[in-house]
């Protein structure tokens, strides 16, 4: 029977049994039908065969017909893509749009292109390990990339660049709806996210750090601050709350101990006790001012100086970042050229179970197979930034269609530095108010208000604790055991982790068959194999359940006693190191044919078969994949009574395997279906345009004469095609042959076809596959997608290190540099620069300076370029970094200047993530205190001396900046309170001494640093300390940014603190005779009396 039917059936006429078993093998792959008109079986109780038994079933009787029901045909109607997206988002620090990387794994099933939709601008894709070529068709619009891809299984990751507004952008950026997105948004230094719409889980915004505890502690703060002191002070204290209570280290429940100290004082009558809650209440507003010190300073130095956020990055592999975050995770494509040594197998596998298996052998490449375009200019992408620093975790909880659209509520640096100034204001007024200043008491509500006031506060500031009991009595038994058990170290799990799952060093030849001897008796097998292993691993034997299978296995003359049955049915044995003897027996089946699949091919191969051949072994002994044993029948072999078994007409398969690359290529073979034994003669026509380039092949009126002799199965050719943008297919009506056509595109060609549809193929197969019947035809469209302008080249990373000298500075110039096509780049030096060295990939090149354009070559692929050059000029007291051009733009920019310790730096330019020279703010504090300080009447010193004081001591330790004040002041508290019982003045005198002492030598410490040492201008952020200043820049143009110092010789420092000490000395004579003076007021000592 060939052709197309709808049913099958016994015909009326006598027949040789009363009626039959028939079993369907489907064909999901074909197509999809339902049996009707026949009474279905168990199959398990009848006569079929064992492997018949595992099929469908139906009694056929004489006249009844089995009807076949289609209800889908290969992929007429493939199922939905089903992919799942990983994005990672980098805010560019002036907010001007995303850099962004995605990653897409899932299958492809509805076609072969994947299309970015604008306005995202898509920069490079990498599949398969390998760059892919971004291109355009005509019908999708101005501004529309895309990419062609050959796999229905995909693994891609893509860059892209999205310039817009900052507050809004595409959930998924693609003309594709996805499975699944996860994202995660890096905002850089002064950026914060407040809310987020059209995402379904977001961490780390404004918004979300917010409780209801939280909430409540606000209002009820803001209710007793309106109680104590009046409508007026509430709001203040309502809107410094919710301006302050999210920041960190913000002054939380220390609110609530002032405020009932406060409540308490009002309400409670003279007495001792009122005594000590004044002393508690002094206490906690002692506490407050501190806290909100240390807050207020806080927010005016990150509020200016972003970057200070938090503490100096740790720098170190290549290339540095200089903001990092433990949240970071990144992914990226394997190297193409690189062969992993080890890859863990799939669950389930004797590999697994058996560690080190011997590797199966590796698939050619789709490169490799179809070829890619020499001449296509494959882009580099804009590049991804090395940085981190705020990462917030976008999360969609189901499928994202592609038109959905994120919104960001985002502050800039502008925004979040008037924010800092307003906590400021506002945090130090209601403080003020807390400490009775400026505010008035609240209306006359009587003792009863105050007490409630009081006992709500009271109860509040101990929620946390109970709520913290109640928490641990939950799971407390776990948390003890999780910290007394001792838990070990993830690190230490990770490394051995690593060294279990260590390749060895033989891996992936680590066992190999040195020699098999075959013997095929009748029906009998016997394989012997000697097997070399060198280390405890597993080996693949011969044998496939659909063939020849060993019953019987020995190793070094003993049973085999570790083995694994694969998924597949296949067998694997364990061996132990060294060199063993293998024997495989198992009968062999009544078949004619019998293969014996070589999943490990030995290095020689012997054999003889009694009444048969042995194919698949050349003459040198080298195997094939696949062994065939063929029976050779005798003359009246098969002969069984009356039955006489008649030869089948000639009926061959053709396949035809198109490849579309550079160049269009036909593989035709030429399969013979029917039993071998008679020779079979055909004229296979052409396809149009096709040219056979084959030896051999005789080709008469556009059709090629083939000729199969009685042993011969196969037969095959290659053939050229020409181009043409509609390649038509057609299955001729003929009973002689049926056809396979098999489309392998590059992603070169942009195909489309109508027609009949594709048969489901594997998802790792990258070409589509028809089985037509008679008559059906295939129309394949085929177009070349332009490739859209885009950077061949890409610096990802740049590092500019300047010495300036007195005389000249010394720079280098260190590049990352990614290009698809190689060539010559400049780069052009500032005036008047020699070049000294020009390093390419690690290896010195020849100088090639014109002017101030040095050329380089390079190679296509990933190399860094260093460049040492020297140029003359002096330090002024404004210096710039010199200019520098790249030839292209360039992301993560670092430009490190090493000033030389004969010059004070004053002022370094300011970015978000560079140096900030914090003397100066400090400078400010000081003079602000000074202000404060002046106004006391407790010391003799007025607001120049506590100024002049506190510009030297910005160059002493903390300790010793505050040990003088200290110092002083208790001076003053001792002349203004010299009466005290003769045992607490002793005491008094002798600690005044002591600190008297730590005091002087605190400020002869400080002078002689301040003479000796080098100026500390508390310089900090992206690790910059002392004469070393560094600055990251996320993007810059073709020339790396200019930026300036100014600074002035070391000897105006000298001569500064050298008139400072000088001052200090003529006024610590003055403050020392006031001080003598304090100490003995009232006397130098009292003595003890004795108890009568």
């Amino acid at each position: 029977m060939f052709g197309r039917t709808s049913s099958l059936g016994l015909s009326d006429g006598p027949a040789w049994v009363e009626d039959e078993v028939w079993v369907f093998d489907a064909r999901p792959d074909l197509r999809i039908v339902d049996l009707e008109g026949a009474p279905a079986l168990d199959p398990q109780q009848t006569r079929l065969p064992d492997e018949w038994k595992v099929l469908p079933a139906y009694r056929m009787r004489p006249g009844e017909k089995l009807e076949f029901v289609e209800h889908r045909r290969g992929d007429s109607d493939p199922a939905p893509d089903q992919l799942d997206l990983t994005r990672r988002l980098w805010l560019d620090f002036d907010g001007g749009g995303y850099t962004i990387e995605d990653r897409i794994v899932g299958t492809l099933n509805a076609g072969w292109r994947l299309v970015m939709a604008p306005p995202t601008l898509l920069g490079r894709v990498a599949a398969g390990g390998s760059d892919q070529l971004i291109t355009r068709l005509d019908r999708e619009g101005e501004g529309v990339s895309g990419v062609e891809l050959r796999s229905s299984s995909i693994d891609m990751v893509a860059e892209s660049r999205y310039e817009g507004s900052a507050a809004s952008l595409p959930a998924v950026g693609w003309s594709h709806d996805f499975r699944s997105v996860d994202a995660t948004l890096n905002l850089p230094p002064g950026w914060r996210l407040i809310h987020a719409r059209g995402v379904d889980q977001v961490e780390n915004t404004w918004v979300n750090q917010w409780t209801l505890l939280d909430l409540f502690l606000m209002l009820i703060l803001a209710a007793a601050v309106t109680r104590l002191w009046g409508f007026p002070s509430g709001a203040l204290a309502l809107i410094t709350l919710a301006l302050t209570l999210s920041e960190p280290e913000a002054p939380r429940w220390i609110w609530a101990y002032v405020l009932i100290a406060e409540a308490l004082v009002r309400m409670l009558p003279a007495g001792s006790f009122a005594n000590v809650v004044r002393g508690a209440r002094m206490l906690g507003l002692a506490v407050l001012v501190g806290l909100s010190l240390l807050f207020v300073v806080q927010q005016g130095l990150h509020g200016m100086y972003p970057a200070l956020e938090r503490s100096s990055p740790a720098r170190g592999g290549p290339p540095p970042p200089p903001i990092t975050s433990a949240r970071s995770v990144s992914f990226a494509v394997a190297d193409p050229d690189a062969s992993p040594e080890f890859e863990l197998p799939a669950e389930g596998t004797a590999e697994q179970r058996v560690p080190h298996a011997a590797p199966r052998p590796r698939k050619v490449s789709y490169e490799q197979k179809i070829g890619v375009d020499p001449n296509a200019i494959v882009q580099t992408g804009p590049g991804l930034p090395h940085w981190s620093w705020e990462g917030v975790s976008l999360h969609w909880s189901g499928p994202v269609a592609q038109d959905q659209v994120v919104s960001l509520a985002l502050l800039g640096p502008g925004m979040n530095l008037v924010l800092s100034f307003m906590r400021i204001l506002l945090t130090a007024a209601l403080v003020l108010v807390t400490l009775g200043i400026g505010a008035r008491r609240g209306g006359r509500r009587g003792v009863g208000s105050e007490a409630a006031v009081a006992a709500v506060l009271f109860a509040l500031l101990f929620a946390p604790a109970a709520a913290a009991a109640s928490e641990t009595g939950h799971d407390g038994v776990s948390k003890l055991a999780s910290h007394d058990g001792r838990s070990p170290d993830p690190e230490l799990l990770e490394d051995l982790r690593r060294r279990l799952l260590a390749p060895p060093d033989c891996a992936p030849n680590c066992a190999s068959i040195g020699r098999m001897r075959l013997q095929a008796d009748p029906g009998v097998l016997i394989l012997r194999l000697e097997a070399h292993t060198q280390i405890p691993t597993a080996i693949p034997l011969p044998g496939d359940p659909q063939g020849w299978m060993p019953t019987q296995v020995l190793v070094d003359g003993t049973e085999a006693e570790a083995m694994a049955r694969e998924r597949d049915g296949t067998l694997s044995l364990a061996l132990a190191r060294g060199r063993h003897q293998v024997m495989l027996k198992g009968p062999i089946s009544t078949l004619d044919v019998v293969q014996i699949p070589l999943p490990m091919r030995p290095a020689r191969v012997e054999g003889k078969a009694r009444g048969g051949n042995v194919e698949g072994v050349h003459d040198d002994g080298m195997a094939e994949t696949d062994l065939q044993l063929t029976r050779i029948r005798a003359g009246g072999e098969g002969e069984t009574g009356d039955l006489v078994s008649e030869s089948l007409p000639p009926f061959v398969r053709i396949e035809r395997s198109i490849s579309l690359g550079l160049e269009w290529k036909v593989e035709t073979r030429v399969i013979r279906v029917t039993p071998l034994g008679s020779a079979i003669l055909l004229a296979v026509p052409l396809l149009a345009g096709e040219s056979v380039t084959t030896e051999g092949h005789r080709v008469e009126d556009g059709r090629v004469q083939v000729t199969l002799g009685a042993k011969e199965g196969t037969r095959e050719w290659s053939s050229l095609l020409a181009r043409q943008s509609v390649l038509a297919l057609r299955a001729p009506d003929s009973t002689e042959w049926t056809e396979t056509w098999r489309i392998d595109s590059s992603p070169l060609w942009h195909v489309e076809f109508q027609g009949i549809p594709p048969i489901h193929v594997p998802k790792e197969d990258v070409a589509r596959e028809w089985r037509p019947w008679p008559g059906e035809e295939l129309e394949i469209r085929v177009m070349r997608p332009e490739a859209i302008s885009g950077r061949s080249m890409t610096i990802d990373h740049s590092e500019l290190v300047v010495r300036p000298g007195s005389r000249a500075s010394d720079a280098t110039l260190v590049l990352t540099v990614r290009t698809s096509r190689g060539g010559t780049q400049s780069i052009t030096l500032p005036d008047g620069a020699r070049a000294q060295r020009v390093q390419v990939g690690g290896s010195e090149q020849p100088i090639r300076q014109e002017g101030r354009v040095v050329s380089i070559s390079l190679k296509p692929g990933k190399q860094k370029v260093a460049i040492d050059w020297r140029e003359p000029g002096e330090i002024g007291a404004r210096y710039t970094t010199p200019s520098i051009d790249v030839g292209t733009e360039s992301v993560n920019a670092e430009i490190e200047v090493e000033f030389p310790p004969s010059r004070w730096i004053l002022f370094a330019s300011r970015r978000q993530s560079g140096p900030a020279v914090l003397f100066w703010s400090f400078l400010v504090i000081a003079f602000l205190v000074a202000t404060v300080l002046g106004r006391s009447p407790w010391t003799p010193l007025r607001f120049r001396h506590w100024a002049l004081l506190g510009v030297g001591m910005t160059q002493a330790e903390l300790v010793v900046a505050m040990l003088v004040p200290a110092w002083l002041f208790v001076l003053g508290w001792r002349k203004r309170t010299p009466d005290l019982s003769p045992g607490r003045f002793d005491l008094r005198q002798i600690a005044i001494a002591i600190l008297t002492l730590v005091a002087l030598a605190g400020l002869f410490e400080s002078v002689r640093q301040g003479l000796l040492s080098q100026p500390d201008m508390q310089i900090a952020g992206n690790g910059s300390a002392g004469s070393t200043l560094r600055w990251f820049i996320d993007r810059s143009d073709h020339a790396l940014p200019t930026l300036s110092i100014v600074s002035v010789p070391i000897l105006f420092y000298r001569g500064l603190m050298l008139a400072w000490a000088l001052w200090l000395a003529s006024a610590l004579v003055s403050w020392l005779r006031w001080g003598w003076d304090a100490f003995q007021e009232g006397g130098l000592w009292r003595r003890l009396r004795r108890p009568s």
